[in-house]
């Protein structure tokens, strides 16, 4: 049985899957299995894939069903103490998984956090988000620090949440039937609701503060750009109600601080998509917009906590009865804006 099995869902990922695979099988730790989860790939990803010849490498074959199923059946065959998904553009850095295997052994760990750069194929830049270490300012020494989701609100929703960005035990896995992996139909930033199972149900948690990944970005014809552009822009909706199912199940956002980080990452995150979708699908979106911040009972004083921008989006989709009357308002809530009022109201709220 190996210590650690690496997921790789591919798909049609000719182009960079033999450097991913490059960087696992490079690695100064060998007690692994690479499982390749090939998503009815029409270039030639398997062949790839086949090409390596490797003992480790498992190739799993199977229809087009999407990154999430994808990461579920390969789960479903891996035999590792410890799960790592990898996607197929990116790349692990030297050492990630000798670090990570020994930081989870020393502390028990139910799941480890690392850094990671965002990489465009020429530079890496360190992802601000993905220091859990900002979390936690007093802690000098992350090498034996544990800590789980009542210690950390924002480490639920508003840092990074790709289900790559951990270490996670397969235990931990084993434990539950209901781990959240949609078809790609259901949803949109599917990694967000498993990421907060995961958070809220480990027991302990570490971060191993080094940078041990790299994520592959780009703006040409990505994914994102495609979905702001159709109907499935809407998916953001399910996810987030689903990630708001999760937290009241558990109970966490009964809690003062995770209410909070649950505003922020709702309001935030719609504004965002909201502003980014295209003009034909911003009424629909407004309109689902204002039905599910009605659900969302932020007060005044939380203006401290949600930020003045958005919390003045916030407001103003609330005060108009349409897209039309709610342009008209934001166009006038510049000076709301100004950071200068927004100090000002500070001081009577």
């Amino acid at each position: 049985m190996p210590k650690i099995s690496v997921i790789i869902p591919a798909y049609n990922a000719e182009k960079y899957i033999s450097e991913c695979l490059n960087s696992v099988l490079s690695q100064d730790f060998d007690d692994i299995e690479v499982l390749c989860v090939n998503d009815g790939s029409t270039d030639k990803t398997e062949e790839i894939i086949k090409s390596f010849n490797n003992s480790k490498v498992i190739l799993i074959n199977q229809k087009n069903i999407g990154a999430s199923i994808s990461r579920k059946n390969g789960l479903v065959k891996a035999t590792g103490d410890y799960i790592l998904f990898v996607d197929s553009d990116d790349i692990l850095e030297e050492h990630a998984l000798k670090l990570l295997y020994e930081n989870a052994i020393k502390n028990k760990s139910d799941m480890v956090y690392f850094k990671y750069f965002e990489y465009d194929g020429k530079n890496k830049n360190p992802y601000i988000d993905s220091d859990y270490a900002r979390c936690f300012p007093k802690v000098k020494n992350f090498d034996d620090f544990v800590f789980k989701a009542e210690d950390s609100p924002n480490a639920v929703l508003n840092k990074t949440c790709s289900l790559w960005s951990k270490l996670i035990s397969h235990q931990l896995f084993k434990k539950y039937d209901d781990w959240f992996f949609p078809s790609k139909k259901e949803t949109i930033i599917e990694d967000l609701p498993i990421h907060c199972q995961l958070h809220l149900r480990a027991d302990r948690i570490t971060f191993c503060d080094k940078f041990l990944y790299s994520y592959r970005y780009s703006s040409e014809d990505s994914i994102l750009h495609k979905l702001r552009s159709s109907k499935e822009s809407l998916g953001i909706f399910y996810t987030i109600d689903f990630v708001e199912k999760i937290l009241t199940e558990s109970k966490f956002i009964e809690k003062e601080d995770f209410f909070r980080e649950f505003a922020l990452f709702k309001i935030s995150h719609l504004k965002v998509w909201f502003e980014s979708i295209i003009e034909e699908l911003k009424a629909e979106f407004f309109d689902r917009l204002k039905v599910s911040f009605g659900k969302l009972k932020v007060s005044v004083k939380m203006l401290k906590t949600v930020r003045y921008d958005n919390f003045i989006f916030y407001k103003t989709v609330l005060e108009s009865s349409s897209l039309e009357e709610f342009k008209k308002k934001y166009s006038g809530t510049k000076l709301y804006l100004k950071k200068s009022f927004y100090k000002l109201i500070q001081n009577f709220v």
